[in-house]
């Protein structure tokens, strides 16, 4: 069995896991150093996207969601039809945008599963 695979629990995880604290992300947003409506925001490792819901949720520019794992990216984008997130299919240490495309990179239960050198020079690229 592979504990990193969640494709046979997506559409549960999706429906029944708990959320993340608002405060986080008002804390994460007054550091943008630019207004939230004028700012693009990528979440990686988004899997159904709880997180992106939020950070969607605040009126952001733009939202992007990343997601390696098929079952949960599709679970998200369904779950996400009424949001303007686009959904991308990627990883912590690929994410397929452009250098400098975004103010704000997130993962906000995931980072321990990219190869940390990897992942932050990508995250550091794209930001």
């Amino acid at each position: 069995m592979d504990f990193g695979d969640f494709s046979s629990l997506a559409e549960s995880y999706g429906k029944y896991r708990q959320g993340y604290a608002e405060s986080v992300l008002t804390a994460l947003l007054s550091l943008l150093g630019t207004p939230p409506n004028r700012a693009e925001a990528i979440d990686v490792g988004a899997g159904t996207g709880l997180w992106t819901r939020m950070i969607a949720s605040r009126g952001l520019a733009r939202v992007t969601a990343v997601e390696p794992n098929d079952a949960m990216r599709a679970v998200g984008e369904d779950q996400t039809k009424s949001l303007q997130i686009t959904w991308l299919k990627g990883s912590g240490e690929l994410v397929p945008l452009n250098d400098a495309c975004c103010d704000m990179v997130s993962m906000a239960s995931s980072f321990h599963r990219v190869d940390f050198d990897n992942g932050t020079r990508e995250f550091h690229r794209i930001l």
